[in-house]
């Protein structure tokens, strides 16, 4: 081999250990800070373990209060002991003075246990177990036969007895004094079966304890009550009362269960002849609801439903009961050691029904079943952590993070560690509560829509796949970029995070790397986009130059965890920090090619910092500054003033007051928008001394703002021809992202992280409508919002900007979305979004990795928004007999014009093919 080919082998083994470059998120590649695909390695997670042990039967109080009852009965003369006192008394009355009257013996009994250890209620129910542990510990005979079901088998047509019965009638028919006590389900037991336990109740005592509650009881039970046995449900309370009965008959407490008047004269079992609905119908409302908890988790172990079931007053118990049979006794249910397994059309009647329940209903039953996760969560094995992500995300997908568990099962079934095949059909049956129809009962009702339009494409996709979709439609589902809702196509923009235009990586002098705060960093854009103020990341405020990759520190006299907020002006090198109830100004030059080694601000000016000491400390910091840089607004959430100060002027800093606490504050041109706890959101020149704002708010929202920002649009709904409009969107503390215009609420979506600041984009349109198998050309509409949350979490929101009032049926068609095809998540341990710039098109990004130390990363924001492509002439022709009078197939809206024209969409198509990467003048607020 020559020295070439050796020193090619040696840089291929070089290349092969170097590590995979980042790839665009936009083109659906791996993140570079997403972790390989789980290998399979053999290790297993019982689904069946959730909820731990299962709690007791027979409370240790009862057992022993039990085992006391069991005492001494008088049985034949014992001929070798005397009974004085009874012979004394034969002689006193004249008897024969040779008379000696024998004492009779004192015996116990001998307790003869049956067990059933074929009934499915064996599975949960450890009663008979428990019982015989305390016989044990007190000294009591027992003896102990399973038995299958039945004590008798079918031989040439003929019913003849088992070996059990043999041994059960022998011990029974030796002297002493036995007590039967049977641990079984009487709907499984036949004729011979209960005229042999009547043979047995002549003998002795005998005690049934059902397994079934007695709901479920029937005709059979009262036969075998008819022959004498003793029937209770198989309950601590039920075993205590039915040895009462025979030891202690003064200590009964309850009276003895009785099968309904309807179970004793019909001709078959009732419960057992239900169907489905019937079922449901017959378990009553609180039973209903846990039974739709249980579906959520497959197998549903005993002691996990026990926990769900103490949710429910009507329900709840101080010990286990058989309610648990109810469960089971639902049609095609069966339980095995795992647990509860519903039949297949049940369980998405129960997933369905637990869909509509309230939210704050479902968020209690899925805490409690994410404890029982918690508890028995793998340490080890990838495939047994596999395992138990799957089935956390399937219950989930009833949560507030739908989106996220969706996405994570799909992940997982494209590991293959996990049979396709059933993860698949459940992902094929979800259904928006839009698309569910109740009456087709192979489909599972979603609590909500997914707020995601990447979730939202591949559910419909699927949904065409399987052929729940009209025919003419499926092809248009299948592609991939759109779905369908309320007779329309809907193709939402592709938002991005696309390759890092900047990175650096944070070390220390000696190289190492630096220790980061990272759970509470963030920062904000300077003008032009080239410079990013980071708060938080280290002790010291920096300014980090994205075109070079330098870090430079500010010089400050707190801490830069103490920074409260910093906002920077659209059109001048300008930004305002507020940090320890004091403000600073910052100026740049963003033309010279490097910064100063330190950056030291200048105090915004004395009366101001004397107005904000003797505010601080009451509420959040609010900041804004206008876009030319001369004026900063100062406040504090909670408080009616706000503090205007100019910057350069020398004028001296004036109050405004308001009528409410300020909650949050904006600047759009020479306009100040105040919003007030109470709603209302005013707006104010930015030149008025003292102001001057109108008591009639200019928007008006429900809810405490936490962030605003106000943009314009073109004419919105058929008015084409008006002039741009105000929208305000607002994030609010009740957790919702809302858009407003000055008469109405036009769109919403729950939002749960605590909002910084919100973007909007308004030349970024949300979705392409098209009609169905229509000719028209699709319309472009809605707005692209941005969304920076306090714990580092960012995603792109798309909101309608229309009212239902204003284009009939275009709510239904498009609802507020989550556009970013990869969000990022609230606390996420790897990536945290800092700040984002509007104008600019870019988000910062703190990614931290054990093997490469944390670093800046600056990310341009990707958009395309693919527009719906023509009918073919076989979707035209398929829906031609369909379509009304009107032009509109049934079911499906008439879309009123939103500004759109064909050129509006030539032009929007045209976007696919590039990114946003305007860099004119940059405005940032982040409070």
């Amino acid at each position: 081999m020559s020295l070439t080919g050796l020193v090619l082998l040696a840089w291929r083994a070089i290349m092969l250990r170097r590590p995979p470059e980042p790839h665009n998120e936009g083109a659906h590649n791996q993140e570079d800070w997403e972790s390989e695909s789980p290998k399979p390695d053999g290790t297993m997670f019982s689904i069946g373990s959730l909820g731990g042990a299962p709690p007791a039967f027979l409370p240790t109080g009862i057992g022993i209060e039990i085992a006391e009852m069991l005492g001494y009965r008088l049985a034949d003369p014992d001929p070798r002991r005397i009974d004085v006192r009874r012979t004394i008394a034969a002689h006193t009355r004249g008897g024969d003075s040779a008379l000696f009257v024998p004492e009779r013996r004192r015996e116990l009994p001998k307790i003869l246990l049956l067990a059933d250890r074929n009934a499915d209620g064996m599975h949960w129910n450890t009663l008979v177990d428990e019982f015989e542990k305390v016989l044990h510990a007190r000294g009591v005979a027992v003896e102990s036969i399973a038995f299958p079901g039945t004590f008798f088998a079918a031989r040439s047509g003929m019913r003849v007895p088992r070996p059990e019965a043999l041994n059960v009638e022998g011990l029974v028919a030796q002297p002493g004094w036995t007590v039967t006590i049977v641990f079984s389900e009487v709907h499984r037991l036949g004729r011979s079966d209960i005229l042999f336990f009547r043979r047995l109740a002549e003998n002795g005592p005998l005690i049934f304890l059902d397994l079934r509650d007695r709901r479920l009881w029937d005709r059979r039970h009262a036969s075998l009550q008819e022959a004498g046995v003793t029937l209770v449900e198989a309950t601590a309370d039920g075993l205590r009362d039915a040895v009462a009965r025979v030891f202690a008959p003064d200590r009964v407490r309850a009276a003895e269960a009785v099968p309904a008047d309807d179970a004793r004269s019909g001709g078959v079992s009732g419960p057992d002849a239900l169907d489905a609905l019937d079922a449901l119908d017959a378990l009553g409302e609180d039973a209903q609801q846990w039974a739709s908890d249980c579906a959520l988790v497959e197998p549903i172990s005993f002691s996990l439903a026990e926990r769900l079931r103490d949710r429910y007053r009507d329900l709840c118990t101080p010990h286990p009961t058989l309610a648990f049979s109810r469960l089971a006794a639902l049609p095609g249910t069966w339980t095995g050691p795992g647990g509860l397994n519903f039949e297949a059309p049940m369980r998405r009647r129960l997933l369905s029904l637990f869909a509509c329940r309230d939210d704050t209903d479902r968020s209690k039953t899925i805490a409690i079943i994410d404890a029982a996760f918690a508890e028995v969560a793998p340490i080890s094995g990838e495939s047994a952590k596999v395992v138990h992500s799957y089935a956390r995300n399937l219950v989930h997908v009833f949560a507030d993070d739908l989106d996220a568990a969706v996405e994570e099962i799909v992940r997982i079934e494209a590991s293959g560690l996990l049979y396709q095949s059933p993860i698949r059909d459940f992902l094929e049956r979800l259904r928006s509560p839009q698309e569910a129809d109740e009456s087709q009962q192979s489909l599972i009702r979603l609590p909500y829509e997914p707020r995601s339009a990447a979730v939202r494409r591949r559910l419909s996709s699927m949904a065409a796949e399987r052929g729940h979709m009209p025919l003419p439609l499926q092809p248009q589902s299948a592609r991939g970029d759109s779905y369908l809702r309320s007779g329309s196509e809907i193709s939402p923009a592709r938002w991005s995070l696309g390759l890092p235009a900047s990175r650096t990586r944070l070390a220390s002098d000696d190289g190492s790397a630096l220790r980061i705060r990272g759970q509470s960093s963030w920062g904000a854009f300077f003008f032009g986009g080239r410079h990013v103020l980071l708060a938080g990341v280290t002790d010291q405020l920096m300014v980090f130059d994205t075109l070079l990759g330098r870090i430079t520190p500010v010089e400050l006299p707190t801490p830069s965890s103490e920074i409260g907020a910093i906002a920077s002006a659209w059109n001048a090198p300008i930004a305002v920090i507020s940090a320890g109830g004091k403000c600073h100004v910052l100026r740049l030059d963003v033309e010279s090619a490097s910064l100063p080694a330190i950056l030291k601000p200048a105090s915004l000016n004395t009366e101001a910092t004397h107005r904000l000491e003797s505010q601080s400390g009451f509420g959040r910091s609010i900041l804004a500054v206008d876009p030319s840089g001369r004026v900063a607004f100062v406040g504090e959430s909670g408080r009616a003033e706000l503090l205007r100060c100019p910057i350069d002027s020398g004028e001296r800093p004036s109050i405004w007051r308001f009528p409410d606490p300020i909650m949050a504050v904006t600047t759009a041109d020479n306009t100040v928008f105040v919003g007030l706890g109470n709603g209302n959101v005013h707006r104010v020149s930015v030149e008025d001394i003292e102001n001057s704002f109108n008591d009639e708010p200019s928007f008006v929202i429900a809810g405490s703002p936490a962030a605003i920002t106000v943009t314009r649009v073109l004419g919105i709904g058929p008015d084409v021809a008006a002039a741009p409009k105000e929208l305000l969107i607002a994030a609010t503390e009740e957790g919702m992202l809302a858009c407003y215009d000055r008469e109405r609420h036009l769109s919403g979506i729950r939002y749960r992280d605590p909002v910084r600041r919100v973007v909007a984009f308004p030349d970024r349109k949300a979705v392409a409508i098209a009609r169905a198998a229509s000719s028209a050309p699709p319309q472009v509409t809605g707005l692209s919002v941005a969304v920076l949350g306090h714990e580092g979490s960012f995603d792109i929101v798309g909101m309608p900007i229309f009212a239902a009032t204003q284009s009939e049926g275009m709510e239904a068609a498009f609802t507020t979305m989550s556009l970013l095809n990869r969000p990022v998540l609230a606390a996420d341990p790897l990536r945290r979004a800092l700040a984002v710039a509007g104008q600019s098109s870019r988000v910062a990004i703190l990614v931290d990795r054990a093997e490469s130390g944390p670093r800046i990363e600056i990310r341009p924001l990707d958009y395309t928004l693919p527009l719906p492509a023509a009918p073919t002439d076989f979707e035209a022709a398929a829906l031609a007999s369909d379509i009304d009078a009107d032009g509109a197939a049934p079911g499906q809206v008439n879309l009123a014009q939103n500004g759109t024209t064909k050129r509006d969409a030539s032009e929007t198509h045209s976007l696919e093919k590039s990114s946003a990467s305007r860099r004119s003048g940059e405005a940032e607020v982040a409070s």
